[in-house]
């Protein structure tokens, strides 16, 4: 049986093709770059072979209480000089000077270098958070990405191929018109909504010390894991905040016009910028804080999808098709 595909998806999936075919990798699951084929690149191998791979859906109820201690950030100045900046694959701050420190729980007295801090993001309808609660994404999540400062630079921590030579802080937000909006991951949309096409970059200060709440920095899941994005490298200690952000649905669309090429070409959204949940292959979830409360988040109507099903693919197939029609029928 052939199944066929609406004649403007399968134009845009060619358009896709096309426009991303000169980058070696994509978050685009119509391409062959994309994640569903990344580890079958011989330079990305670890992302097909590896057995401590990121994402993951965290199921709370299996989670291990660890007397963890809380995670903390060293600032010299809350406000962070900043270069902001579209990679194509994601919009990505830079700290410039002042950069914090993250110590404390997992990483205990070790002392992590802030390196940036980056989007993965869908919409008010379409979830495209990295990692899951029992089997729920979010709109999005923000990543605070660090490295031991004992390296002297994130390549050299990289290459270690130690497991925890680098830290990740992921923080999950949810567009929905609630009063409890978070200022902090709002302030960081709107200034990461700025920098439009590939290459587009501008400085400004961040305000870390509202990034993530003290309190925040009690709670939260750990595990041993990798990059998600290609090479995939094993050598992530991951942290996820438990509490879900609250964004207005209009300010998360403030992140559908970012493109993924440069100015002068032809290239899609950033929008749905996920990589498919990972297999746990045994690995244990450790979580910071004393029971779960299995009703604190709201479930969301939308479930996630693994590489192998189709629902995911073709969905965001279909929605960068109907992003494409609306932005056409608006223009004219």
């Amino acid at each position: 049986m052939i199944t066929r595909l609406p004649a403007v998806t399968a134009v845009l999936a060619m358009f896709v093709v096309c426009s991303m075919a000169h980058d070696p990798w994509n978050t685009d699951y119509t391409s062959q770059r994309g994640p569903l084929f990344w580890g079958q690149r011989p330079e990305f191998k670890m992302c097909g072979l590896g057995r401590e791979q990121s994402p993951i859906n965290i199921r709370r109820s299996s989670t291990i209480y660890q007397d963890f201690p809380p995670l903390a950030f060293e600032l010299k100045s809350p406000i962070v000089h900043s270069n902001i900046e579209n990679k194509g694959s994601a919009t990505a701050a830079f700290p410039l000077s002042d950069i914090p420190i993250l110590s404390g729980g997992p990483l205990g007295n070790r002392k992590y270098r802030v390196y940036n801090v980056h989007l993965h993001f869908g919409n008010y309808s379409f979830r495209a958070a990295e990692h899951a609660f029992d089997g729920v994404r979010t709109t999005g999540e923000f990543h605070i990405v660090t490295y031991d400062s004992r390296y002297p630079h994130i390549k050299a921590a990289l290459g270690s191929g130690r497991r925890g030579a680098l830290a990740v802080l992921g923080v999950m937000f949810e567009a929905r018109n609630v009063s409890n909006i978070d200022m902090g991951v709002t302030n960081l949309i709107e200034l990461s909504s700025n920098v439009t096409y590939k290459g587009d970059h501008y400085m400004t200060g961040i305000d870390f010390s509202n990034l993530v709440s003290e309190v925040d920095m009690g709670y939260y899941y750990a595990y041993n894991g990798s990059l998600t994005t290609p090479t995939c490298n094993e050598v992530v200690q991951w942290m996820v905040i438990d509490r879900i952000h609250y964004v207005l649905p209009e300010t998360a669309d403030l992140l559908l016009e970012l493109k993924t090429g440069y100015r002068r070409e032809h290239s899609i959204p950033i929008f749905g910028n996920t990589r498919p949940l990972q297999p746990l292959y045994g690995r244990k979830v450790l979580r910071s804080f004393g029971p779960v409360v299995t009703d604190v988040h709201d479930q969301g109507e939308e479930i996630v999808y693994s590489s192998s099903d189709l629902v995911g693919p073709l969905g965001r197939v279909m929605l960068l098709a109907l992003a494409a029609i609306a932005t056409f029928v608006i223009k004219a």
